[in-house]
């Protein structure tokens, strides 16, 4: 793993988190919904596999019990997508690419 690539990772992740909780309650995620609906289809499959990751290491969190009042629901939601998810495919990563 390259230590760059993984530190760029966290400084995207964090510019994200802190950008879009100041705007949770305005037209910030109906921009950011759109924006990504209409982006190239090969950058909207990166994106999307990047959430469905995010929503699949949320749940291994809830099945390992690291949460607190403030995030439960969330991680029991991500537990309950990717048992449905597992369920219905074995292998969801990584999504094809054409």
């Amino acid at each position: 793993m390259s230590m760059d690539r993984y530190n760029e990772g966290i400084e995207a992740a964090q510019a994200l988190i802190r950008g879009s909780s100041k705007h949770l309650k305005d037209d910030f995620l109906e921009g950011f919904i759109e924006t990504l609906s209409r982006e190239h289809r090969t950058n909207q499959q990166l994106t999307y596999e990047t959430m469905f990751r995010c929503i699949l290491e949320a749940a291994e969190r809830h099945s390992e019990k690291c949460y607190d009042a403030r995030n439960e629901w969330s991680l029991f939601i991500c537990h309950k997508v990717m048992t449905h998810l597992n369920e219905m495919e074995d292998n969801l990563f990584p999504f094809p690419y054409i």
